[in-house]
């Protein structure tokens, strides 16, 4: 699979994470409630959350479900949605 073949609910999990962690990189969040804000149960919020990780857009922090976005994560996030990245003091 490649990121153009991302289907909907990847897209929208991705989004979901990117605006639970406002964007950061260094942040975290737990898939199951990324997945829970999109009526998701465990096992399907898992699922997606691996998928973008073997897509390289999501990337495990802990192992209890912990997980944050990459900078490519991000960078899809925009492009999906039509946001510009912000720059510091501009």
């Amino acid at each position: 699979m490649t990121i153009s073949e991302l289907d909907e609910s990847g897209q929208q999990f991705l989004i979901q994470l990117f605006e639970q962690v406002g964007g950061d990189s260094s942040a975290q969040a737990s898939m199951y409630d990324v997945g829970e804000g999109l009526g998701l149960n465990r096992n399907t919020s898992s699922r997606v959350a691996e998928t973008l990780m073997g897509l390289e857009l999501v990337e495990i922090r802990t192992l209890s479900g912990g997980i944050g976005i990459s900078a490519e994560g991000a960078n899809e996030v925009m492009r999906l949605t039509g946001k510009v990245p912000q720059t510091d003091g501009s």
